[in-house]
């Protein structure tokens, strides 16, 4: 099997226009950090759902880079619940977005 990659242009600006459709919206926090973040409805409670890369310092720029998210207490957006890494920003949207229709 070969690792073919599409080349899809300017990486950063698909994910900014795929994450859009899911209402993602791009945000740095009081602390510098830098994520997409949206309100879904996960294990029947409603959070704040938070991509970004591991280290937080940047908005995932790489289709094919690894992605962390993190889902928070939608009452109290300090709280973590639960978190995550995927392989890239495809199996987020597989894992999170597809399953949710499923």
């Amino acid at each position: 099997m070969t690792t073919m990659q599409f080349p899809f242009g300017d990486q950063a600006e698909c994910i900014e226009k795929l994450l859009a459709a899911y209402r993602y919206r791009p945000v740095v926090n009081h602390r510098g950090q830098w994520y997409y973040e949206t309100r879904l409805a996960w294990r029947g409670r409603l959070v704040l759902c938070r991509l970004g890369t591991a280290d937080l310092s940047r908005l995932p720029a790489d289709l094919y880079g690894e992605v962390w998210c993190g889902y928070y207490d939608a009452s109290e957006p300090e709280a973590m619940l639960d978190d995550a890494v995927h392989a890239n920003i495809f199996a987020f949207v597989k894992n999170v977005h597809m399953a949710e229709t499923a």
